[in-house]
């Protein structure tokens, strides 16, 4: 394996209690509003968990949103919550989310010796989609670290049925009373697939974790 360089613009130590250890790590020198993750670090280590967070959302927010990583830390689980090189924004299943993600995963193994312990991934929302997709490519390409389990809340995993129900809200609706951010994601989508489910079928498949028009997906 090549050998790996941190390039860590500050490691800020939060807070020690109950025997945890929360660090704040930035990978980029001249970046510290993506390219990083929180780590929530318990005593002794058995295992790690990256935790996704939803849509516009920070590692930080994370933190004061859900009792998930402190609980883990109590079961010897060390919690990475990263912000991927996309950013905030993040599509989830898109080749830079993947590509980002695989990165901070490959880092944190290293730098916390987590090598042969058991991996767990899981996220909210967007966060989750991230998350499942992450898992299949772990399969489909052996990647050499590969999640033992994985969890979702609330994800997006058909991006076609997520689309096409976005459409039919706007028809059916005064486009006056539609949120906002059905019409972002409705152009959000057909700028990272690069089309509508009419033009550009394939590659909402190849964005999906699950595609229920997808007849040769076996997930």
């Amino acid at each position: 394996m090549p050998k790996i360089n941190f390039l860590i613009l500050l490691l800020f130590i939060s807070s020690v209690s109950q025997g945890q250890t929360i660090e704040t790590i930035y990978l980029n020198p001249n970046d510290s509003t993506t390219n990083m993750y929180v780590a929530v670090i318990p005593e002794k280590v058995n295992s790690f968990l990256i935790l996704l967070d939803g849509y516009g959302n920070s590692p930080k927010g994370v933190l004061s949103q859900t009792e998930i990583p402190a609980y883990a830390a109590q079961q010897g689980i060390l919690t990475i919550i990263p912000l991927l090189a996309t950013g905030a924004s993040y599509f989830g299943s898109d080749v830079a989310s993947q590509q980002s993600l695989k990165e901070i995963i490959n880092l944190v193994v290293t730098k916390y010796q987590l090598q042969n312990k058991d991996f767990f991934i899981g996220g909210f929302a967007i966060g989750g989609t991230c998350a499942v997709k992450f898992g299949e490519l772990a399969v489909q390409e052996n990647y050499s670290i590969k999640p033992k389990a994985v969890f979702t809340i609330n994800p997006i995993l058909d991006w076609e049925r997520y689309y096409n129900g976005a459409k039919r809200v706007v028809r059916l609706s005064d486009q006056v009373q539609v949120n906002k951010e059905v019409f972002y994601m409705i152009e959000r989508i057909e700028k990272e697939a690069n089309g509508t489910p009419k033009t550009a079928l394939e590659n909402y498949y190849n964005f999906s974790p699950y595609s229920f028009s997808d007849t040769t997906q076996k997930l």
